[in-house]
């Protein structure tokens, strides 16, 4: 429309026009930041790039910031991932192990502008981190199993971390001042750049120490708040600060002459200077009043001492002079660390430390390689003080790095069973044996003879069998699950959940020693205390439980009852009295015969058995106890098996308190007011 028309038909757009025309195009918020920013000092690498910052769109994720030299995002914490990423999928946290919540921080692993490696990752990251082993410093709720420096020490030991002088992160235990537990774009794991070579370029490569450490003590020419100083000079600054601009840089870096964690020298001072990661020129240090003496090093022997007495320095500096707190004597659950060695020998020794009786089975027979060698890492990971195995990666991955597991010699001597994504532990034993191809002892009959089409189908199918596992071995085992009360693990682990299908180490061809497998389901904390049942401490769990299937309750082996209160029948107990002595627990005239006596009166009967009571209105039969109410069949924080909390028909009620006083005892509290008891002499 011709601009005169606009301007007689309609003043308001005519106005609205003129502004779009005369104004100048919009600074975009991507263009205001290339002013200040070169992107190519954001991020490294380019395998994976974020789409915002492929695009130019900075205000995605950013506010302009102005002058304010700061990092200002659109929102807080991961709200700004959120808006595209949808965090709550299911695929997105099986893809991060589940992780989620505030203390989750997506830019603690990824880079938000682009990364050299895949799903924007930065590129150091935690060994455990990178093999996706999340528990072996967290439990399943997110929190520590252990505190940092425990954690820490628990795979990062030695001499480095028990010398005498102490840096205080390291004697306080805050490991996490410096690294980051996660990943980084820092050589080890380090929060803040930190110059790890003889040279550095000033302060930008300080930036670690100069998150404590204030910037005038080592980088200004006033000496007055450094104690490495003399005749007006700050010995910090001559020894860090740069050369003349545009040189090379020739500043010392602060790793050169100081150790990073403990030192047997004042000042963290090192015995041997590091010349770009390797010991080179010797260094004596000293300390002497209000001073100190470098005996050599890169120059000759030179001292310094501070031009005004102690009194005239500031408090901060005054507390630096004293004597450092002793040092905290760093210990593991295996004793004092050893001194420090190559990662892989300190690894092997570490997995000595708890596996001994595990090594000294391995070295019976013929052991395979890596275990004759001491070579756990070279399948393992070491995983700290979380009880877990953990391989470097899938079982088929790890053993083809020395065997080649798509060789025709290899298919052949398996029946042409494909090799590639198996679990070659299912058959072998890992660390050896005395067996042709270190196969387990014990095998499955049809395995042993070799008759693979007993349980599987057409091998040119790849020997897949008909049906679930469950069905198969039903084909021989058709009694399995046939009781009343069946084993929860039949429906969900199914039979190899327990068993192995072709060879094991263990009796049954069970995968691990029957307690073992138990407490893979069951909380191992509710079967341990004061007192356990001798089952219990044993491991013979099936000596109450069969491992399938029974004919009562609590898939137990006799009856038992779960009950409060019942009609006295012995018959009722019949667990018990697989092991303890009928008479003695239910005769109230043998008294002598069980602990559990007031003089000549038999506690136990007088608990088991109904109790008679007449009035004016007639007789009242009372029901006796039966074991469960005051005994847990497994075991207690107090002794005698005696509940904390008695149980009410399966609901947690009274509380009971009971002490072993001498030959008897003291109930407090639960059903009556506190009882106390003793034996008759003698018993």
């Amino acid at each position: 429309m011709p601009l005169r028309r606009l301007r007689s038909a309609a003043p308001a757009a005519f106005l609205t026009a003129l502004v779009l025309i005369l104004a100048p195009p919009p600074v975009g918020a991507s263009d205001g930041c290339l002013e200040c920013h070169d992107k190519k000092d954001v991020g490294a690498g380019s395998r994976s790039t974020h789409p915002p910052f492929q695009d130019d769109e900075c205000d995605a994720c950013h506010a302009d910031h102005g002058a304010d030299e700061r990092l200002v995002l659109t929102a807080d914490g991961n709200a700004v991932c959120d808006g595209c990423h949808d965090t709550g999928e299911r695929a997105f946290l099986k893809a991060h192990r589940e992780i989620r919540g505030p203390k989750a921080r997506c830019v603690s692993c990824h880079d938000p502008h682009r990364s050299a490696e895949e799903h924007l990752l930065v590129p150091n990251r935690h060994r455990p981190l990178a093999f996706g082993r999340c528990d072996q410093c967290h439990r399943y709720d997110g929190r520590l199993v252990k505190p940092v420096r425990e954690l820490c020490l628990g795979c990062h030991g030695g001499e480095e971390f028990a010398r005498r002088i102490q840096h205080a992160p390291v004697r306080q235990g805050q490991c996490l001042s410096c690294h980051d537990p996660h990943a980084s774009r820092e050589p080890f794991l380090l929060t803040a750049r930190y110059a790890l070579g003889r040279t550095a370029g000033g302060e930008r490569d300080a930036a670690l120490c100069l998150g404590c450490h204030a910037r005038e003590s080592f980088f200004t020419a006033d000496a007055e708040r450094t104690l490495f100083r003399g005749n007006g000079r700050n010995y910090h600054a001559l020894h860090l600060r740069n050369g003349a601009p545009g040189a090379a840089p020739r500043a010392v870096s602060c790793r050169a002459c100081h150790e990073v964690h403990t030192s047997d020298s004042p000042r963290l001072v090192r015995r041997d200077l590091d010349c770009d990661g390797i010991p080179c020129l010797k260094l004596d240090y000293e300390r002497t009043d209000l001073g100190g003496q470098c005996l050599s090093g890169c120059h000759t022997a030179q001292s310094y001492a501070f031009s005004r007495g102690a009194e005239a320095l500031p408090q901060a500096v005054q507390e630096l002079l004293r004597e450092p707190p002793p040092p905290v004597a760093f210990r593991s659950a295996r004793g004092a660390l050893a001194n420090p060695t190559p990662l892989e020998e300190s690894i092997n020794r570490r997995c000595v430390g708890c596996h001994e009786k595990d090594v000294r089975r391995f070295s019976q027979g013929r052991p395979h390689d890596p275990v004759r060698s001491g070579a756990c890492s070279a399948c393992h990971l070491d995983h700290g003080p979380e009880n877990r195995l953990v391989l470097l990666g899938p079982e088929d991955r790890v053993c083809s790095r020395c065997h080649d597991l798509r060789a025709a010699a290899a298919a052949a001597g398996h029946g042409g069973f494909a090799l590639a994504g198996s679990r070659c532990t299912e058959c072998h034993d890992p660390h050896g044996g005395d067996s042709p191809g270190f196969i387990y002892a014990r095998r499955h009959p049809p395995f042993e003879e070799r008759d693979c089409g007993a349980c599987h189908g057409d091998p040119a199918k790849g020997w897949r069998i008909e049906g679930t596992a469950a069905d198969t071995c039903r084909q021989c085992h058709d009694d399995v699950g046939r009781g009343a009360y069946r084993h929860g693990a039949l429906a969900g682990k199914g039979c190899l959940g327990c068993h192995r299908a072709h060879a094991a180490r263990e009796t049954r061809l069970l995968r691990e020693p029957r307690a073992a497998l138990c407490f893979e389901c069951h909380k191992r904390e509710r079967f341990a205390g004061e007192a356990v049942h001798d089952p219990v401490s044993s491991g013979d769990c099936a000596a109450c439980h069969p491992p399938h299937d029974a004919a009562a309750p609590g898939l137990l082996v006799r009856p038992y009852p779960l009950e409060q209160y019942l009609p006295f029948d012995p018959g009722r107990f019949g667990l018990c009295w697989e092991c303890h002595d009928e008479g003695a627990l239910t005769d109230p005239s043998r008294a002598a015969d069980t602990g559990f006596a007031d003089g000549e009166s038999n506690l136990h009967a007088l608990h088991l058995r109904d109790r008679v009571s007449k009035n004016e209105v007639g007789t009242r039969v009372q029901p006796g106890v039966t074991c469960r109410n005051c005994h847990d069949p497994h075991a207690t924080e107090g002794p005698r098996l005696v509940r904390r909390v008695l149980d009410c028909n399966g609901v947690p009620c009274l509380q009971l308190e009971f002490h072993k006083v001498g030959a008897g005892g003291r109930c407090v509290g639960g059903c009556h007011v506190t009882k106390s008891y003793l034996p008759a002499a003698g018993r």
